[in-house]
């Protein structure tokens, strides 16, 4: 796990077995914490109130780092599945890539990338997101990911149903989810969480239920409007975004923390991500 080795004596000097008048050396300390997937000791006793000595409830940035990987894993695996060799064969679209930057950079909460259907939405996200975020030579390495494949979110909430995360993208509860992420500890933060939902169409059939599944996406951006560390993209087509702009109609405030999009006009006017050429 953590790629270094500790003898036993070690180990016995430091947990008391074997009597020693020297203090443990930091290697030996960070090795421990990296064991606990903590990025070295400071990170791990900065984990603890130093008020009354408990452990924080919530879990350090990288511990939940390593937890929402696993999710997000498992919508990188269904979307590679989707877009086959597609995924290594075609290079990353520069438009969608140029409009990642600029929008990880500005102080905007939200971002939409907008195609028509077949335009291989799935192959740009499965792409910018090893790049930046989960390959071994991310970009952002510190940031925390949260990929959601539209086409599989049922699954992804069956398999990860203690996460309030991702509960809460179905069923919204302004006491848990992403704003309370470190909201008591945000010198705990390390990095953005940048949350990556592809597909909107993909997620339901009916209109009435993909109208809920927006409201309940506005909701958590609404809660997360003076949440700096947080981003939310989302991928769809303009049919999708209509009904998005429809509610944010009268909402100037959640208006203003979109990204670069138009919230009139025409389908051909909310396209952002031209077809591959």
């Amino acid at each position: 796990i953590t790629g270094r080795q500790l003898s036993s004596s070690t180990l016995k000097r430091l947990f008391g077995i074997v009597k020693s008048t020297f203090e443990s050396s930091k290697f030996t300390l960070d090795t421990l914490a990296m064991y606990i997937l903590y990025p070295d000791w400071q990170a791990y006793t900065h984990s603890f109130d130093k008020e009354d000595d408990k452990v924080v409830k919530l879990d350090s940035w990288y511990q939940a780092k390593e937890k929402i990987l696993k999710l997000t894993n498992a919508s990188l695996e269904s979307l590679r599945n989707k877009v086959g060799y597609r995924l290594n064969f075609y290079p990353v679209n520069k438009v969608a890539r140029r409009r990642l930057n600029k929008f990880l950079a500005s102080s905007k909460r939200a971002t939409v990338f907008i195609s028509r259907d077949g335009y291989d939405r799935s192959r740009i996200v499965a792409q910018l997101t090893e790049k930046y975020f989960t390959g071994e030579q991310a970009k952002y390495p510190d940031d925390i990911v949260f990929l959601v494949d539209g086409a599989i979110l049922f699954n992804l909430v069956s398999r990860f149903s203690k996460d309030t995360r991702i509960n809460n993208l179905i069923d919204y509860n302004s006491q848990t989810g992403f704003a309370t992420d470190f909201r008591d500890f945000p010198e705990a933060v390390k990095g953005r969480m940048v949350v990556i939902i592809d597909g909107v169409d993909n997620i339901y059939s009916n209109d009435k239920k993909t109208d809920y599944f927006i409201e309940n996406l506005l909701n958590i951006l609404s809660t997360c409007e003076n949440i700096n560390w947080f981003k939310l993209a989302i991928t769809c087509s303009p049919r999708i975004w209509r009904k998005i702009t429809t509610q944010l109609q009268n909402n100037e405030t959640l208006k203003s923390l979109w990204f670069d999009v138009n919230f009139e006009g025409t389908d051909e006017d909310f396209i952002n991500i031209p077809p591959f050429k």
